[in-house]
């Protein structure tokens, strides 16, 4: 299942507002993106393609507003499999990548980004093997079939 965080929609929904806003002179594009982005979750994103598509249409659409129209109208349907949030929500799946950042925080920034710590692109890599293999408790496995006197084991045993 694949799941396009809340977040990104919703910058595509911002510049579809703003030239909303070109269309529509009663309403600000502040008010046209929550109208959009409040629809979102409720899983209207068949029903926000449409309305991007009536505006199209329109002839008081002006010219310039158009391609943000329909490349923001491509990609909700292109991705719309992924932003099934009502159906993601139902199933108690997050649909924010707070989570996924935090655990990237915490498993990488943490441990390779410290003040004073520098490190080359493949040295990072091999010791970023290393931590996820710590972190999953799976270090001593790595070295299984490396005779290691005891002083040498992990502090893990």
């Amino acid at each position: 299942m694949g799941i396009l965080d809340f977040y990104h929609p919703t910058e595509h929904l911002w510049q579809a507002a703003q030239a909303y806003g070109q269309t529509i002179p009663t309403r600000t594009p502040q008010q046209s993106l929550e109208q959009l982005r409040q629809r979102l979750p409720q899983g209207s994103v068949l029903g926000i393609s449409k309305e991007l598509g009536h505006l199209l249409k329109y002839r008081s659409t002006p010219a310039a507003a158009k391609p943000t129209l329909k490349r923001v109208q491509r990609d909700l349907s292109t991705h719309r499999s992924h932003l099934q949030y009502r159906q993601f929500k139902h199933l108690g799946v997050p649909i924010g990548s707070g989570m996924v950042e935090s655990a990237c925080k915490w498993l990488i920034t943490q441990r390779f980004m410290g003040t004073g710590m520098r490190s080359s692109e493949p040295g990072f890599n091999h010791l970023l093997h290393l931590r996820v293999a710590w972190v999953k408790g799976r270090f001593d496995s790595l070295f299984a079939d490396c005779p290691l006197t005891p002083s040498l084991y992990s502090p893990n045993r």
